[in-house]
């Protein structure tokens, strides 16, 4: 079994970018782990595919939240993207 050095959990944007400014010592052994696979859908690319890519089991998690008493809507749409820099790559038709 390898040891590493650091552990990063999560290929977001902010996991990428850990890893590559702790990878710029050779010294540091570094392990990035993303459960989600690569961007190969092409809604991804396309500015108006950021909807085809809501509730979609390839390239989102599909979360809810649970009932809330307090809030009014009974159920909340978590949008979490399961990709190697997903959410910069969804949210980039905006910019």
């Amino acid at each position: 079994m390898d040891n590493f050095d650091y552990i990063i959990i999560g290929a977001g944007s902010a996991g990428c970018v850990l890893a590559n400014r702790l990878s710029a010592n050779p010294n540091h052994k570094i392990l990035l782990l993303e459960a989600g696979g690569k961007d190969t859908n092409p809604w991804i690319h396309i500015p108006g595919g950021y909807f085809k890519t809501m509730h979609n089991p390839e390239t989102d998690w599909c979360f809810n939240t649970e009932k809330n008493r307090i809030v009014i809507i009974e159920k909340w749409f978590i949008r979490e993207a399961k990709l190697w820099e997903a959410v910069h790559q969804l949210m980039e038709c905006f910019i």
